[in-house]
């Protein structure tokens, strides 16, 4: 693709304009990598137009064709030679504009033109992240027949999966799609469903050892319930199919443990010739929210998880599969059974991730800080929603759709009136999930969803780390089932300090590692016995950028992350949850990047699941601590004294009979001053 910023007129989009002079990029791109992560809140919001020019393909002769863009933030407007086809507002969505009227039998020019500067209509319009503007996920030409399955139905496959009735002994399956006919003859089709059970089970080399045994994830692909209705469809109309499977007995989607899906196959045909098809998974779950917790499949299981935003260092959001992969693959290691996309719809393949190992998701609109006034603004955010729910309708990891976070209590009249709308939408589109809201004031609670939940920063925006009264007064104080949202604290890799307080957090310059990790061990032991709390989603799982943010050892990034922006360094605070989270074995040493020491005592703390730990400074033992001995994996060895120059600090620990070590070097110089007297 050829690319060129800051052009604000359409003349780009016409067929005969030169972009000779313009960058060649690779999709996905985003024109900021660089300057929305460097601080200073003065990333480039513009406009960026994008040009390609393709030749005609002639197997395309008598097809309809699609032009598909998976996010472009935060609005776009194409051009097929010369011509607007479509206006899309939402930066986090996918949408497909019909191109077919618009080719011709030579080469041909599309210009995309997308926007990423604020706009009153459009949300989200603040929030402590930085807006990346571009194409910054994957575009595609779809080429279809005349008669095919619903391509134009918000950005959706289509096809709409609802599991109902689900027991161990039972399930319903309704099969909803609409199939229009686009030619000029009327059409006789035969609309084929069946239910599968998969033949292949795709596995993620970020991931070599799941919970689960990958080869139970799949068989032979036998078909188990089908149906198939035949129909007469007029020229430019649709049909809408619809029919429900029963199915005896299925294998439940069931987490981490045993997330089976099954697949379900959807044919057209004309004359036994398939003219489309679509192949989705589907998964059987149940599940409930209470004030007693969140259970799966009749099962208590609180959710314990991340958020997670989706740039990283020099990308920006513009990700490949591989960079997902990455991310995915170490909120798994780390033992994370749930994820909380924040704060806008992710990549449709993340969601897939988590479909497929397991993961229980909270995925959410971008309405954040407040809403914007535009009179069009609630139209366009309800847009943003009803695209979100049917593009990820039939992911069986989604449990919640989030409506706002963390809008602002001065906008309560506006909220008063818009939450029941998002709400009733959300019904209205999906019956069977639920609706969420994360908030930081008591006002939200007047505002319309099922469940609640808590921005709660313990140790970091409050004084004291403990999570207690906060977590009891949900059961006596709040009306809804209510979760923490978000929780954590800042922490530098480049910043250490033994015994640390806490920090200047607002635009505090130093945000020790340590502390970072006091504030994590605090929730660890306060949620491990508040399982009735239905969710906990630590914030975040990687440092993001935030142009705005001066503070840490950077400006322009939240350094809340307990992994790295870059992806390089998994903070302590990563092994003090893996080590609760995660049946691996685990033993570390923490604060192993503190080298240079000029205290003499100090506390070695070591995050484990080992059934013991023994610790050994300079070959000496400094004694055995057993894990039910300590709080939450955390081995706590105070007033260890270490010797001028050189210290070798090992740990030798034993989980089943097998023995794990660790081990780290820390140097001691203590400064001697010599009073000299003239």
């Amino acid at each position: 693709w050829k690319f060129r910023n800051q052009l604000l007129t359409d003349a780009p989009a016409a067929i005969e304009y030169n972009d000779g002079d313009w960058t060649t990029v690779n999709i996905p791109h985003t024109w900021n990598s660089a300057d929305a992560q460097d601080g200073g809140g003065d990333y480039l919001r513009t406009v960026g137009w994008y040009r390609k020019t393709f030749a005609w393909n002639n197997e395309w002769q008598d097809k309809k064709l699609y032009l598909e863009l998976l996010g472009a933030c935060l609005q776009a407007e194409c051009f097929v030679n010369g011509e607007s086809v479509g206006v899309h507002k939402g930066g986090y969505t996918a949408f497909r504009f019909d191109i077919t009227p618009q080719l011709t039998n030579g080469n041909n020019v599309i210009a995309i033109k997308v926007d990423n500067r604020l706009s009153e209509e459009i949300a989200p319009l603040s929030g402590d992240f930085s807006f990346m503007g571009g194409i910054y996920r994957n575009i595609f030409l779809i080429v279809a027949e005349q008669e095919h399955i619903d391509l134009l139905d918000n950005g959706s496959s289509g096809l709409y999966l609802s599991p109902s009735q689900v027991s161990e002994t039972a399930a319903d399956l309704e099969i909803k799609a609409t199939i229009v006919n686009r030619s000029s003859l009327p059409k006789t089709l035969t609309i084929e469903g069946a239910l599968r059970n998969p033949d292949r089970f795709e596995a993620i080399a970020a991931l070599p050892n799941p919970v689960f045994s990958e080869n139970t994830m799949y068989s032979d692909g036998e078909t188990l319930r089908s149906v198939s209705r035949t129909v007469i469809i007029q020229p430019d109309d649709s049909y809408r199919f619809t029919e429900t499977l029963h199915v005896a007995n299925p294998r439940l989607w069931n987490g981490k443990a045993d997330p089976y899906r099954y697949r379900v196959d959807l044919k057209v045909r004309e004359n036994g010739k398939v003219r489309d098809s679509i192949s989705e998974y589907v998964g059987f779950r149940y599940f409930s929210v209470t004030k007693d917790g969140f259970f799966l499949n009749g099962n208590r299981y609180p959710l314990r998880g991340v958020n997670r935003h989706q740039d990283r260092y020099n990308k920006g959001t513009a990700l490949t599969r591989n960079e997902h992969d990455e991310d995915f693959g170490m909120i798994y290691d780390m033992g994370a059974n749930a994820i909380r996309l924040a704060h806008y719809p992710h990549d449709p393949y993340f969601y897939d991730l988590c479909d497929r190992y397991g993961l229980v998701v909270w995925t959410e609109l971008p309405l954040v800080d407040r809403p914007g006034t535009a009179a069009t603004f609630d139209e366009v955010t309800k847009q943003q929603l009803r695209e979100l729910i049917r593009q990820q309708y039939n992911r069986p990891s989604i449990f919640f759709w989030g409506l706002q976070n963390e809008v602002k209590a001065q906008y309560d009249a506006r909220m008063l009136v818009l939450m029941p709308e998002l709400n009733r939408l959300a019904h209205a589109e999906d019956a069977a999930r639920l609706t969420v809201q994360a908030t930081n004031h008591t006002t939200a609670r007047g505002w319309d969803s099922d469940l609640f939940a808590w921005n709660y920063y313990p140790g970091w925006y409050a004084d004291s780390t403990s999570f207690r009264s906060k977590l009891t007064s949900f059961k006596n104080d709040e009306i809804r089932p209510t979760a923490i949202s978000e929780y954590g604290a800042g922490g530098s890799i480049f910043h250490h300090e033994t015994n640390p307080a806490k920090p200047v957090t607002n635009r505090g310059a130093f945000h020790p590692e340590e502390y970072q990790a006091k504030v994590h061990e605090q929730a660890l032991a306060d949620f491990s016995t508040c399982d009735f709390v239905w969710g906990a989603f630590l914030w975040n799982m990687f440092d993001f950028a935030s142009d705005s943010r001066s503070e840490g050892d950077r400006a322009g990034i939240n350094d809340k992350g307990i992994v790295t922006y870059d992806r390089q360094v998994k903070k302590d605070s990563y092994f003090a949850y893996k080590a609760n989270w995660s049946n691996s074995p685990v033993l570390y040493i923490a604060s192993r990047r503190f080298t240079e020491r000029t205290e003499p005592v100090t506390p070695v703390v070591v995050y484990s699941n080992c059934d013991s730990v023994e610790l050994f400074v300079n070959t000496v033992s400094k004694g055995i601590k057993r894990f039910a001995e300590v709080q939450s994996g955390c081995f706590r060895w105070n007033d260890i004294e270490l010797a001028e120059g050189k210290n070798q600090i090992r740990v030798v620990a034993m989980k089943n009979q097998t023995e794990y070590s660790d081990e780290i070097v820390w140097n001691l110089e203590t400064t001697t001053y010599c009073l000299i007297q003239y």
